[in-house]
């Protein structure tokens, strides 16, 4: 089977999904622990065609949308999932999202990916804003968008409840110009 592999850095690729990812995404998103990062207002379902078709919706490709699986190039293992969604042609932004496999945090694989989906949105989309939002708590991915170029630009304050807590939900985003200004520097 020929996997088409779009992007690559030193350490991983970006590729299209392919149905034997659907499980381990299945797996990763059933988590608590990742579980415990995800924005979003929706249940965790453990119904694993459930999520399966969830998983795929997010990978369809539709105008500007895009998914990718993330690849650790020297094990040709999946690692995580990178999308964009919501892409405006006039306004020229999208909404962006990660997962990357608890067992792989703290290593920098999210930040490559990163830099491979912004370069893919700012230099062949054209865009010229990508924004995220990220639970308040979570401080390991805050440095790694803000890593990339990322920008704090506002909060919903106390926003999502999460171990007792009340959490601020922090909109983070970049524009075509900071990413271009990083990267070039």
């Amino acid at each position: 089977m020929h996997v088409t592999r779009y992007f690559e850095s030193e350490r991983i690729c970006l590729r299209e999904l392919v149905e034997a990812d659907l499980p381990l995404f299945h797996k990763w998103w059933n988590d608590p622990e990742v579980a415990h990062f995800q924005v979003g207002e929706m249940v965790r379902l453990n119904q694993e065609q459930t999520n399966t078709e969830m998983f795929r919706n997010w990978f369809k490709p539709e105008g500007a949308n895009i998914g990718f699986t993330i690849v650790e190039r020297a094990s040709s293992e999946p690692i995580g999932v990178v999308n964009m969604w919501g892409a405006s042609v006039k306004n020229r932004s999208a909404t962006l999202a990660i997962l990357v496999a608890k067992s792989h945090w703290n290593q920098g694989l999210g930040t490559e990916a990163l830099q491979l989906v912004l370069n893919y949105a700012f230099n062949e989309l054209n865009l010229h804003r990508v924004e995220l939002t990220v639970f308040g708590f979570n401080a390991r991915a805050i440095r790694a968008y803000e890593k990339v170029g990322f920008r704090q630009v506002g909060r919903q304050r106390e926003a999502i409840f999460r171990g007792g807590q009340w959490h601020d939900v922090v909109l983070m985003d970049i524009l075509q110009r900071e990413f271009r200004e990083k990267t070039d520097a």
